[in-house]
């Protein structure tokens, strides 16, 4: 082109291409905060609505924290063996939206939440999102979910079991519980062992804590 044309227009459309790189960045800056808020508020808003159309009882979290504060003390207290001192293996057996096992995780369990419904599942994984960060893949290696069915686990490489001790249920689970080994803690909210434990025979489990709606009982040797 003519040099004056150019020496005109140059400037002009540096100008332009300026502008247009600007309003990109801005665009891809606004795209990105939005998809960041929409992360962030994704438990707010989906796991509330999902909650109210599953069958599932809810854990509120001031009774998991007197949960853990019971298990704390009785732990303290007796400090029977050294799986017990060290990396205690903590169980959800229905983990629902993953509040108790990440609860656990938190406090230093390497927890699992065992959990057949896949949309409670997935509801769990974004709460461990939430809770530890998406930095972090998802939460600490000691945090885990599995969509299996309860019968489906070894209950003896566990220390701490947490279920909604509903009766059918622990019915169900009572030949797992027979394999635990001595010393290990069976936490049940809202429902309690007949008495002396005598659902999977006299004494097998001994009740050694009880808050509220919360109860506590550790596995004896005695076999009937």
């Amino acid at each position: 082109g003519h040099p004056l044309q150019s020496s005109v227009f140059y400037p002009i459309m540096a100008q332009l291409r300026a502008t247009e790189s600007s309003s990109a960045k801005l665009a891809y800056g606004f795209a990105g905060f939005v998809a960041a808020g929409s992360l962030l508020l994704l438990p707010f808003s989906v796991t509330p609505f999902l909650r109210a159309r599953l069958p599932y009882q809810h854990t509120p979290a001031d009774k998991l924290k007197a949960g853990f504060a019971i298990i704390k003390r009785h732990r303290d207290k007796h400090r029977k063996g050294a799986r017990a001192l060290q990396n205690p293996r903590f169980v959800d057996l229905g983990s629902g939206a993953g509040e108790a096992t990440i609860m656990a995780a938190q406090r230093g369990y390497h927890a699992l939440g065992v959990e057949i419904n896949p949309t409670l599942l997935l509801i769990s994984q974004i709460n461990k999102v939430w809770q530890f960060g998406v930095l972090s893949r998802g939460g600490p290696s000691h945090c885990k979910f599995r969509c299996a069915n309860l019968l489906s686990l070894d209950y003896s490489k566990f220390d701490v079991l947490f279920m909604f001790g509903v009766k059918p249920l622990l019915k169900i689970v009572e030949p797992k519980l027979v394999n635990t080994d001595q010393n290990t803690l069976l936490m049940l909210y809202r429902f309690k062992l007949p008495p002396a434990g005598r659902l999977l025979g006299e004494g097998f489990f001994e009740r050694v804590g009880n808050e509220g709606e919360l109860t506590l009982y550790e596995r004896t040797s005695k076999i009937e």
